[in-house]
């Protein structure tokens, strides 16, 4: 059995501080030794490497970087919007197979809005011989639109997942995920997750949440609470930050985000201050122009006309501010255990 455990992370100049935060909360919580896989941009400084890769040496671990050319994922560009809070970097774990060494046989994957409070260990000896991929199943499963069986566990959130090497190298999984990607890219709603979504849904198996706790299992809303699924979100192993305002942002009001800024204030950037979200309605002002091109996005994402409704008010609201007052409405009162 391996007991070093390889950890892939894709990043870019715009997500170098958020994914430090993240490898610091791993050396911190991990005592066995892990191998760092940076998937980066063609344009990735050398300082940022460094950056890294001290973070990585501080824990005792190792680090690895591979420059990914931005031609093989300038295809699905078009999915993502110049505001999004997410970057072209997520596409770059479509390759890993063919990237990575043919000696490593699986690889964890987690998103850069992420930290880890405990050890990985459990889940890195997930058995995985006869899957593709091991994830947690997606909350709001009816908004991934994906021509896949609608059962509460056929999708999944693709920021925490463990990737099976050698059967994405048996079975052509890169191709299958490119081929699907390139024929649908503009129905991409949820990017590269929607892809591995709609290949992947009948070859992998479910994480318990405790691995990837999303916004959304904080939610009121959130229908499938029961009191192991309340004890799993009380004491994660992963946080996953999935709303557009970070934790890294002043105005978040995740019920979490003082545990991502513990971290912060160990890192390197402690004693820079954080600024307001590209979100706040500080910076947002309510123009015609911005009403028309949320109308523009709902009718391109071909919604009923309820759905279209709600993600104009919404957006509206957004940008009236008026949003931010939602948030202690929206989210339970959960507290961590430590």
């Amino acid at each position: 059995m391996d007991d070093k455990i390889h950890i892939l992370l894709c990043t870019d100049e715009k997500y170098i501080m958020p994914t430090g935060v993240l490898m610091l909360s791993i050396n911190k919580n991990n005592d066995c030794s892990v191998h760092y896989y940076i998937f980066t941009s063609g344009n990735f400084t050398q300082e940022n490497k460094n950056v890294l890769s001290s973070i990585a040496r501080d824990g005792g671990n190792d680090i690895t970087f591979y420059g990914i050319n931005e031609d093989n994922v300038k295809d699905f560009r078009v999915s993502i919007s110049e505001k999004s809070h997410l970057s072209i970097a997520t596409f770059y774990r479509l390759y890993v197979a063919s990237i990575l060494p043919y000696d490593v046989h699986k690889i964890l994957y987690l998103d850069g809005d992420i930290i880890v409070r405990k050890s990985l260990m459990e889940l890195w000896q997930t058995d995985m011989s006869k899957h593709a991929i091991a994830a947690v199943h997606y909350v709001r499963e009816q908004e991934l639109n994906l021509p896949c069986d609608k059962l509460y566990t056929s999708q999944f959130n693709a920021g925490v997942l463990i990737i099976n090497l050698d059967y994405w190298r048996k079975n052509n999984v890169q191709e299958r995920l490119l081929e699907y990607g390139r024929a649908n890219v503009n129905a991409l709603e949820f990017h590269d997750q929607s892809i591995l979504n709609a290949v992947l849904y009948k070859e992998k198996i479910n994480l318990p949440i405790k691995y990837n706790i999303t916004s959304q299992f904080l939610s009121r809303e959130y229908i499938h609470r029961t009191k192991d699924a309340e004890q799993q979100i009380c004491n994660p192993t992963i946080i996953h930050y999935t709303e557009r305002v970070k934790p890294w942002h002043k105005d978040s009001k995740h019920p979490f985000a003082n545990e991502w800024r513990k971290y912060y204030a160990m890192s390197q950037w402690a004693g820079i201050r954080l600024t307001e979200s590209p979100y706040s309605p500080k910076k947002s002002i309510l123009k015609l122009s911005s009403i028309k091109r949320f109308f523009t996005i709902a009718k391109e994402k071909k919604k009923s006309n309820w759905d279209f409704c709600k993600i104009v008010i919404g957006n509206i609201l957004m940008l009236l501010g008026v949003e931010k007052d939602f948030w202690k409405k929206k989210y339970k009162n959960y507290k961590l255990i430590e």
